[in-house]
């Protein structure tokens, strides 16, 4: 009885001892793919806004926004990516 009992723990810790590497490494494959997703999302906001900011530029040069919009719309889009390279930044320091 006490080796059925010996041999039921000594198996629950191989399996636990086996196991506990493969689950890591599944933990840590997750984590990267999330931090990759977001870092895609990162970089298509850094291109749709760099995009805005040339066609804003354009369209002031060619007239069809004013200068307080131009100025406006220029500091808006400025704050947002600078705050995306600063997330961008942090992700490559993970």
């Amino acid at each position: 009885m006490i080796l059925l009992i010996f041999a039921a723990v000594f198996s629950l810790i191989t399996v636990l001892f086996v196991a506990a590497p493969i689950m890591s490494e599944m933990r840590s494959a997750e984590s990267k793919s999330v931090a990759s997703t977001i870092s895609y999302e990162l970089l298509d906001a850094k291109e749709r806004i760099l995009r805005s900011l040339k066609d804003l530029d354009l369209d002031f040069a060619m007239g069809k926004v004013s200068q307080d919009d131009y100025s406006d719309s220029k500091g808006k889009l400025s704050l947002e990516a600078s705050m995306i390279l600063e997330k961008l930044d942090l992700q490559k320091n993970i």
